[in-house]
């Protein structure tokens, strides 16, 4: 797992669903040859050519007319999914038919948009309408049984990827229920054989991994993420028909995507770069201002995106925490970069100049305080992790909130520490007790220094926030020390 952990942390998230597309769309292709899939290779050759070429150009036309630049990945992933959604043509009218449902896909990100922030998942939306208007209809050739081991590594890796797997599991309870109901089997074995049947033949993993998991349109939290898995499951799994209207899967995921942005932020964020300022050896802090009101809570972060020239295999999008306290007027964020080795990203984020525009959407994050201010708080950060708290003790500070807090704080040396200047400030104002730990002389921390430093550490809720593999240590030393999973907070965003 640590393998794999370590690629996908290499990778940004777009990128990784593009090229598992591709892969997959590439394996289809050299199935044909063989009679598993039900198209001939050509025919899959042609309808992928079409897609791509549909919703590059109307791409390339709306950002031209919205004054925009186009994500690289964003319409050849669209692409891609609906290249395993509709079916090949068989004449001309059909190849226009196939041109549409690209262009309607991606038209659909600035047309049914809010604060530029589009609603529904471009491929499902496009099906549902070309359904609807009699056009075409989406058939869903993925649910072949021969990919369906393929697909299913496929989701998983981007499921692990971005840690959703309380959504995977959450559609999967709404959706075998209904379909086992809908479907009535008379037996416990004929339900075990209608499931497995489900998993090779139904797009079920392909839905669920690959759309369903899409962050855009989905809810920011976790509690509305697992009822909105479950809403999607139950509408997956039934079969209803309301005059025109019948189930589908591209159904149920647009009627999913209206709760999630009922429940979710709605705004899409212009930012200005102010200035940076280098925090500690090898660590900025970059600061922006907005003329939007922003509402987020301390521990939460955003999907940044900087559109630059030669981006590299990580793409133009970051997950990054905000540094800075919703009290605030500007946003900032902190990011270690090595201006030798860093990304186009990173490097891109380093050069810039007063003025120059960056966006931040997809707020998201459950790493947050409880509204409970009497309870206990100890809060564990390794290097860039100590992101969230120095969030949240500038929302304290600046709200004069008393609060029993204990920092633990790991860095490689002294000259890695952050935030040491606001740190002191609450251990003065507001009683904050800060516990440093240089790894390369103090070692890492163990229960005891933990017990030691807070013989109440039992009563305390915990927030763990670094490096992947120092987060799974560090939760695995606190439940060796009678510390309940009810008690422990992990922090994690798609990739660093």
């Amino acid at each position: 797992m640590k393998t794999i952990d370590k690629f996908l942390n290499s990778i940004t998230m777009y990128r990784l669903v593009m090229y598992g597309l591709g892969t997959l769309a590439v394996i289809s292709v050299a199935f044909s040859f063989f009679g598993l899939v039900s198209f001939t290779a050509l025919q899959l050759g042609e309808l992928a050519v079409v897609l791509i070429v549909s919703c590059w150009l109307t791409a390339e036309v709306f950002a031209h007319i919205y004054k925009g630049a186009i994500n690289p990945e964003s319409p050849v992933i669209t692409a891609l999914i609906l290249f395993f959604v509709l079916a090949p043509a068989q004449n001309m009218s059909e190849v226009g038919v196939i041109f549409l449902t690209g262009l309607i896909a991606i038209a659909s990100k600035y047309i049914f948009s809010v604060n530029d922030k589009h609603l529904f998942n471009p491929a499902a939306i496009a099906a549902v309408l070309i359904t609807f208007f009699g056009s075409g209809q989406a058939v869903w050739w993925v649910a072949t049984p021969a990919l369906s081991v393929f697909t299913a590594v496929l989701a998983f890796l981007i499921i692990r990827k971005i840690r959703r797997f309380h959504l995977f599991f959450a559609f999967i309870v709404g959706a075998l229920p209904a379909i086992i109901y809908f479907n009535n089997p008379i037996s416990i074995l004929a339900g075990f054989a209608l499931i497995w049947r489900v998993l090779i033949s139904w797009p079920l993993l392909f839905f669920a991994g690959v759309m369903l998991t899409e962050p855009l349109t989905g809810p920011y939290n976790k509690i509305n993420r697992i009822i909105y898995g479950i809403l999607v499951g139950l509408l997956f799994g039934s079969q209803f028909v309301f005059g025109p209207v019948y189930s589908t899967p591209e159904l149920a995921l647009v009627i999913g995507n209206i709760f999630a942005y009922l429940v979710s932020a709605k705004y899409k964020a212009r930012l200005y770069f102010k200035n940076k300022k280098e925090i500690a050896d090898g660590v900025y802090e970059f600061y922006f201002s907005t003329d939007q009101e922003i509402k987020y809570k301390p521990g939460q972060y955003f999907e940044w995106t900087l559109d630059h020239d030669k981006s590299d295999n990580r793409g133009v999008r970051r997950y990054f925490t905000i540094s800075s306290s919703p009290t605030y007027d500007d946003l900032s964020i902190a990011v270690r970069l090595d201006p030798n080795k860093a990304s186009s990203f990173k490097k891109s984020l380093l050069d810039l100049k007063p003025g120059d525009q960056m966006f931040a959407s997809q707020l998201s994050g459950d790493f947050v305080m409880p509204r409970n201010k009497k309870q206990k708080l100890a809060f564990i950060a390794g290097g860039i992790g100590v992101t969230p708290f120095a969030s949240m003790v500038r929302y304290l500070l600046s709200r004069g909130q008393q609060r029993d807090v204990c920092l633990f704080y790991a860095a490689q040396n002294n000259k890695q520490f952050a935030y040491l200047d606001l740190f002191a400030e609450a251990s003065d104002v507001i009683g904050l007790k800060t516990f440093y730990l240089a790894t390369e002389t103090d070692g890492y921390l163990t229960a005891k220094k933990v017990i030691d430093s807070m013989p109440d550490y039992k009563s305390r809720l915990f927030y763990i926030s670094g490096p992947n593999a120092m987060v799974e240590n560090y939760k695995k030393m606190l439940l060796s020390a009678g510390v309940s999973h009810s008690q422990i907070r992990t922090d994690y965003f798609p990739g660093f």
